[in-house]
């Protein structure tokens, strides 16, 4: 599914609406770095 999103690719810089893919990993595919149950960093 893919959907839009405001990110901030750097600090200070303004938001950028980008086109993001929301597909999970499909089956055996890794579970990357920052995908699944962990928490970002405040």
């Amino acid at each position: 599914m893919k959907t839009r999103a405001a990110v901030a690719f750097e600090a200070g810089k303004p938001l950028e609406i980008v086109e993001l893919d929301l597909e999970g990993p499909k089956a055996g595919e890794p579970i990357g770095r920052n995908q699944g149950n962990r928490h970002l960093p405040h």
